[in-house]
């Protein structure tokens, strides 16, 4: 697939060429059509921004391991939404994630 540098200010298109499957013939050269690519998906937990924590080029968050006990974990982020992100791994669903003041909880 390849997808035009440039949205066409009037129209407010993009040109797109791919290679799709027509066994019906229904695709037409020069035809409009909204896309959406999808690769798969899975289920990853989501938690909320502000409890990632960027620390000299990796992504961290801070687990409560126990009460009291936090542990800092790199994060790999599968998206990001304005108000929450998807963790590909590093954080397994159910797990207690420091929201706010995780800057605190790190050792010097």
């Amino acid at each position: 697939m390849r997808i035009g540098d440039v949205v066409d200010p009037q129209t407010r298109t993009v040109t797109v060429r791919a290679q799709l499957a027509n066994p019906k013939g229904r695709f037409r050269p020069e035809m409009f059509a909204q896309l959406r690519e999808q690769q798969g998906s899975a289920e990853l937990p989501v938690i909320p921004r502000p409890a990632l924590i960027e620390n000299q080029g990796k992504t961290i968050v801070y687990i409560e391991r126990s009460r009291g006990n936090f542990e800092e974990v790199p994060v790999q982020v599968a998206w990001q939404g304005t108000d929450r992100v998807a963790i590909r791994s590093g954080v397994k669903a159910g797990g207690r994630v420091v929201v706010a003041g995780g800057m605190l909880l790190r050792s010097y």
